[in-house]
């Protein structure tokens, strides 16, 4: 009944047939890899290296080198809900690049972009504002592994940021202003707020 609405029940096991991905034209492959992108971002420096040396057999739809990313990336959404079922703290690392990401899908319609390429833009943008707020600059690593998978890093120039900035603000997920997610060191995410206007243009600048 009722009380059941908002219940947290894990599954016995998750399946995932690696060779479904067949079915898929390359430009819906390369946005769902824009996700597995965001797990090495986040926490498996390996895997960006497998998703850059093996983009030509990820993309022949190769079944041994599609579970090796598959798995890889699913251990490590698996690792950060384990450790925050109910998206208390960690788990919000893993809207990582979703902030403008989702901002730029709306303003284009859901048409403009995929989801995953608005991310790959989103990520970016995130990595420069990690600098621009004293962290390490990650832009150049973001693109080598997002270009090599055929993924925009920028293209949002056009995109008014004033009205970039009143989309993410009411986005549901950032109830306390504006939120972003950024790497504060290889494999470490953290959430930022009170974020200065500056940066964020700055930062948006590089996707231009």
């Amino acid at each position: 009944g009722k009380n059941l609405v908002g219940a947290f029940h894990q599954p016995v096991a998750v399946l995932a047939d690696v060779t479904a991905l067949a079915t898929l034209p390359d430009q819906e492959l390369r946005s769902g890899l824009a996700e597995v992108a965001k797990h090495a971002f986040l926490a498996d420096a390996e895997l960006a290296e497998v998703l850059v040396d093996e983009r030509e057999a990820i993309f022949d739809r190769d079944p041994a080198v599609l579970t090796r990313v598959v798995a890889r990336a699913a251990e490590v959404k698996a690792r950060v809900i384990e450790r925050d079922e109910t998206e208390t703290g960690e788990r919000a690392t893993l809207n990582y690049g979703h902030t403008l990401g989702h901002a730029l899908e709306a303003l284009g319609g859901y048409e403009r972009w995929r989801h995953g390429e608005a991310v790959a833009i989103g990520m970016t943008f995130a990595a420069a504002l990690a600098a621009e707020l004293g962290y390490p600059n990650f832009v150049a690593e973001h693109r080598r592994v997002l270009e090599a998978l055929g993924l925009p890093t920028r293209g949002a120039g056009d995109v008014p940021l004033a009205a970039v900035i009143e989309v993410m603000r009411g986005d549901k997920k950032y109830d306390a202003g504006i939120r972003f997610v950024v790497l504060e060191a290889p494999g470490r995410a953290r959430v930022v707020s009170d974020v200065p206007r500056e940066a964020i243009e700055r930062a948006y600048d590089v996707v231009a």
